[in-house]
């Protein structure tokens, strides 16, 4: 094979290769959120290795927050999952790239996980010291987002910060932090 040829059949090899794993723009819905203080959190663009949010794809979501109301806090891409009658909750394990410490501010992130479980995603800021919810949006593709959900956050100030109509306890929010998963 002649010198001039590898390198094209390197690339192509390359392009191929990339292409099957690329990720594709998921149709976004933005479902009920919940803020205080100004913090917001803004969802720029959702892409998955799949159909979606379906089991065991990738899906990786880009955007920008502002935190005001706490110098810190946990952000997190979680999963809402209901629970059949008598089904108690068990926790997924965490994956390191979809959480990171925001920052009092404005700033950029990038969160992704493997979906593992059925349900709504969102992503939610939790106070850095007591790891309750202090605030959230709901989003995904008009299968899977929530549009209404049955709790409030209350301000980070307030030392309970979840209630929840459901009986489910806010540390079950977190799940199994696991890394190298």
């Amino acid at each position: 094979m002649s010198r001039s040829v590898v390198p094209i059949i390197i690339t192509l090899w390359m392009f191929v290769a990339g292409s099957a794993n690329a990720h594709k723009r998921v149709d976004l819905v933005i479902g009920e959120s919940q803020f205080f203080h100004a913090d917001y959190i803004r969802i720029k663009s959702v892409k998955s290795s799949g159909n979606g949010f379906e089991l065991g794809a990738t899906v990786t979501v880009r955007g920008v927050y502002t935190l005001n109301s706490v110098d810190s806090a946990h952000l997190g891409f979680y999963t809402t999952t209901s629970l059949k009658a008598g089904e108690k909750p068990t926790p997924t394990a965490v994956q390191e790239s979809q959480w990171t410490i925001a920052k009092k501010g404005k700033h950029k992130f990038k969160l992704s996980k493997v979906v593992k479980k059925d349900g709504s995603p969102h992503l939610t800021f939790y106070h850095s010291d007591t790891r309750k919810p202090i605030g959230g949006v709901y989003f995904g593709d008009k299968s899977n987002v929530l549009m209404k959900k049955t709790w409030s956050y209350n301000p980070p100030e307030q030392s309970d910060a979840l209630e929840l109509s459901t009986g489910l306890n806010a540390a079950s929010s977190f799940g199994v932090f696991a890394s190298g998963q």
